[in-house]
């Protein structure tokens, strides 16, 4: 057998004893065997959840990420009898949610529309700034100015501000919804 063969080839013994694992292990399915593709479960979910589906819907996922994930965090429940029932009303809930908000949106993107932010900064010569305007600096003046809070990463500033004029910069409240503020630098020490 094996022995007789590695004492031939000079093979060490530690060569023969995996070799010997080996020949008992099948040699298909892997770790991998009644896992997530044979065995889904189906959950209804909650909130949306990236890459799985919105909420409302009744999704098969795997088992594991189902039991250890979704369920424990709150995104999921286990689908039953029920769950048809319970998938309309949450999503009749969540239309009525995202309708408050599309709404709020709006109002605040005229809001924003209108708006003309004015700052003073040093500038050289060349009008080009010493420092410069930020997404966070034009954030906290939309704040300031509107009432309501806005986010440094929603205001979609590719880089900061760097030199005097005007600027007009795109404000990011949804995903359709993308109103553009005025942001005016002057010199600073210049009447206006």
């Amino acid at each position: 057998g094996l022995q007789n063969c590695a004492a031939e080839l000079a093979v060490s013994p530690l060569v023969v004893y995996y070799l010997r694992l080996r020949s008992r292990r099948p040699l298909t399915g892997g770790p991998y065997i009644g896992r997530s593709k044979e065995n889904p479960m189906e959950v209804l979910l909650k909130k949306d959840v990236k890459g799985v589906g919105h909420a409302g819907d009744i999704k098969k996922v795997a088992d594991g990420y189902g039991r250890n994930y979704l369920i424990p965090q709150g995104l999921a429940s286990q689908a039953n009898q029920g769950a048809a029932k319970q998938a309309v009303q949450i999503k009749s809930t969540t239309e009525r949610k995202e309708e408050r908000e599309r709404q709020s949106a709006l109002s605040l993107a005229e809001k924003i529309s209108a708006l003309t932010l004015n700052f003073k900064a040093r500038a050289t010569d060349t009008d080009r700034l010493f420092g410069s305007v930020t997404a966070s600096d034009i954030a906290l003046a939309i704040e300031q100015a509107v009432g309501q809070e806005i986010a440094k990463r929603q205001v979609d500033l590719e880089h900061p501000i760097r030199d005097l004029g005007t600027h007009k910069v795109p404000v990011h409240l949804m995903s359709n919804i993308i109103p553009e503020v005025t942001v005016v630098i002057e010199r600073e020490g210049e009447a206006a």
